[in-house]
């Protein structure tokens, strides 16, 4: 090891990722952008909360019950 570090002077100006680290960043960038734009895609398809249209359409069923029961 003494003999890599006479070498070559490791210093915080000369040290850097170099090829392979700016590969790995960059891999997991895109990783990461694939696993968000899934996860939005799954989150759209969950129906979690009521439409606005499926809300009024319930109002108006119960409106029509009422009034099919009162002659």
């Amino acid at each position: 090891m003494m003999i890599v570090a006479e070498v070559f002077e490791l210093n915080d100006d000369t040290v850097s990722p170099g090829l392979v680290g700016t590969l790995m960043f960059a891999a997991l960038i895109v990783a990461t952008v694939l696993l968000i734009r899934s996860m939005n895609r799954r989150m759209r398809n969950i129906d979690h909360l009521p439409r606005e249209e499926d809300l009024l359409q319930e109002e108006w069923e119960a409106e029509q019950a009422r009034k099919a029961g009162q002659p």
